[in-house]
């Protein structure tokens, strides 16, 4: 039986059996996002194919099934880096703006509520979570949830959001009323 040959990772190096594993796992992962964006995607392409969160789902789609093809397919690992990058530098925050905003609508909530949970888990499993942590603080932490495990999703959303205001927004302030 000739032997297989290892998969080599992102530095070119060889990847053992347990980043095998892990990488394998996360394709999964990915595979079944690209399983939710394509049913909704053929659920409402009649309806709401003009809409602006249609097309940046749309965006997603592809963008999701071209990094697949990068990592999956046995494609260059550095284009596939490429691509998660320009996602955090240019997409991710207008996908997010843009399905918070569908969110917003109380007519079609609950299919921005799934695409934020979609963006959510593909940004934790391609590594912008961790990317944008690291660029706010320096050093990774995390927010525990009610039964101690990781929140992705929250700290996902917060990092974003953090990562578009400006010191010049108006967050508000406390007035208190005296009785």
């Amino acid at each position: 039986m000739p032997r297989r040959k290892p998969h080599s990772g992102r530095n070119g190096d060889i990847m053992s059996a347990e980043e095998q594993q892990k990488l394998q796992r996360q394709l999964e992962q990915l595979r079944l996002e690209q399983g939710i964006l394509h049913r909704l995607a053929h659920r409402n392409k009649n309806q709401h194919r003009r809409e602006r969160w249609y097309r940046d789902m749309a965006g997603l789609r592809r963008g999701l099934a071209r990094y697949l093809e990068c990592v999956g397919g046995g494609g260059d690992k550095r284009s596939a880096d490429e691509l998660v990058s320009v996602w955090r530098d240019v997409h991710v925050g207008r996908w997010y703006r843009s399905f918070s905003q569908l969110v917003a609508s109380s007519q079609f909530s609950p299919i921005g509520l799934v695409l934020l949970g979609c963006l959510a888990r593909i940004c934790r499993i391609v590594g912008i979570t961790e990317a944008l942590e690291k660029e706010k603080s320096g050093a990774s932490t995390s927010v525990k949830d009610a039964n101690g495990g990781d929140d992705d999703g929250d700290r996902i959303m917060r990092d974003v959001i953090a990562g578009f205001q400006s010191d010049d927004d108006d967050i508000g302030e406390i007035v208190e009323r005296d009785t």
